[in-house]
């Protein structure tokens, strides 16, 4: 006969996960009705930021629901305010329950959008096609989906100097060019500064010193 397989700690069994998933929703349910009438900003007393940053580091763990429960009362009693009616000072967008919603859905299955065959790339393709006929780009603009409007400026400056001053983008990320046997050095002993690209996305660069040694 066979068993069910058994998990190990730190997992829960499907019953204790929806127990806590319920608690933490009933948290954000009871933030979310206080939301409109709360004040457009909070601020934490002084004793209680003392009391948090003098704690020690655990040496044991603590039951999930009394972890919740400590969050809900040192942290999300004092909100920063965004989605408060009279919150009008800073670039984050108000949170809509449905996006509360799908963000755990999206917390679960934990996927990323860097390669792959997944449903999770259709999905950001998908939506970028949708966000190019609103603002009215021909068929096959593409984009990204990115962590906020920071690194949407970064990306756009990106894409504007790999347009406008080719070939910007760091030496590995170009085909290289082949070299005749002839033109190539035969032997060279100085230290030469090569240009050396730190990030892939970006295309940002720095020099660093390498030796030759052909």
């Amino acid at each position: 006969m066979k068993t069910a397989p058994q998990r190990a700690a730190p997992d829960l069994d499907a019953q204790a996960f929806r127990e806590l998933l319920g608690h933490a929703a009933d948290i954000a349910a009871r933030h979310w009705e206080r939301v409109p009438d709360m004040p457009a900003y909070t601020r934490p007393p002084d004793a209680v930021v003392a009391a948090l940053r003098a704690q020690p580091l655990p040496e044991r763990s603590a039951p999930a629901g009394e972890i919740l429960d400590r969050i809900e009362r040192d942290v999300v009693a004092y909100p920063l305010g965004v989605g408060q009616r009279r919150w009008w000072g800073f670039i984050n967008s108000p949170p809509h329950p449905v996006g509360i919603a799908a963000d755990l859905i999206a917390t679960a299955l934990k996927n990323n959008c860097a390669g792959t065959s997944q449903i999770a790339i259709q999905v950001e393709l998908t939506v970028m096609d949708w966000l190019a006929q609103l603002v009215g780009l021909p068929r096959g603009a593409s984009g990204l989906l990115v962590s906020g409007g920071s690194m949407a400026n970064l990306v756009a400056l990106a894409a504007c100097r790999e347009a406008k001053l080719p070939p910007a983008s760091p030496p590995f990320m170009r085909r290289p060019k082949p070299t005749p046997a002839s033109a190539a050095p035969s032997s060279c002993s100085a230290s030469a500064p090569t240009r050396c690209a730190w990030c892939p996305w970006t295309g940002s660069t720095g020099w660093m010193w390498r030796r030759c040694a052909r």
